[in-house]
């Protein structure tokens, strides 16, 4: 399951401007918009205190990596992921040079945890600026770049995720789940509101918080499946 990466799409958090190194708040925000870092609160909570989306996932990684029956190993700037054949996928951060001879990691990889309903590792992948996650599929081994953590409906019939960026701008998405990839249905960027927060109200409608510029919320969407199209409920 999965469909392969094409391209490279910048996505920053609301929280963490530039290069994701202050919080707009003055504290970290990892549930809120692309800072929830994790599916579960266990793994969210492992970023307290923690105000750079990469530290944040490296300690996430290392909390997992500490548990049993890791499913991946890290050697240098290598993650190695095991399939359930016995293969593996290899992701190696990429480093450049910026100039006066200081190379800067531009892609760099942390394994996040395993999402058991959709059978896919999920991968935090952080630019120099921004980020994204992937999803790893367990068997094939296929990447699906998506927008934010993975929100599943209750019949996992589809996912949906979120970013909320002041820099390249805010997004949701929802994903249906097919028997050999992830389908993207719908895609929608805010331009007066940011999301944040998102909840299925069914396997056909989600419930989409917002909040202005300055973090504070200010209403609530609600957006549902109607034949092949995703419309706003008025």
């Amino acid at each position: 399951m999965g469909s392969s990466v094409g391209g490279t799409i910048v996505i920053a958090s609301l929280w963490l401007f530039a290069t994701g190194l202050h919080s707009a708040r003055g504290s970290p925000q990892w549930t809120y918009g692309y800072g929830r870092m994790a599916v579960t609160e266990e793994l969210s909570s492992v970023c307290a205190g923690i105000l750079n989306s990469m530290e944040c996932a490296r300690a996430v990684e290392s909390y997992q990596k500490a548990r049993p029956g890791a499913r991946f190993q890290r050697s240098g700037d290598t993650l190695s992921i095991a399939l359930e054949d016995g293969r593996s996928v290899s992701l190696r951060d990429d480093w450049s040079d910026k100039g006066g001879g200081k190379a800067y990691r531009t892609r760099a990889y942390s394994y996040i945890e395993f999402v058991p309903q959709l059978r896919q590792h999920l991968v935090h992948v952080q630019y120099y600026e921004g980020g994204c996650f992937y999803l790893v599929d367990a068997k094939s081994g296929n990447k699906t770049e998506i927008c934010g953590v993975p929100i599943v409906s209750a019949k996992a019939r589809r996912f949906a995720c979120y970013v909320a960026d002041l820099e390249t701008g805010s997004s949701v998405e929802v994903w249906r789940i097919r028997a050999t990839e992830f389908q993207r249905e719908w895609v929608f960027e805010p331009t007066d509101w940011v999301p944040a927060g998102l909840v299925w109200l069914s396997d056909d409608s989600i419930r989409i918080s917002k909040e202005d510029f300055e973090g504070r919320e200010v209403d609530h969407a609600v957006v549902t499946r109607r034949g092949s199209a995703w419309v706003w409920d008025k």
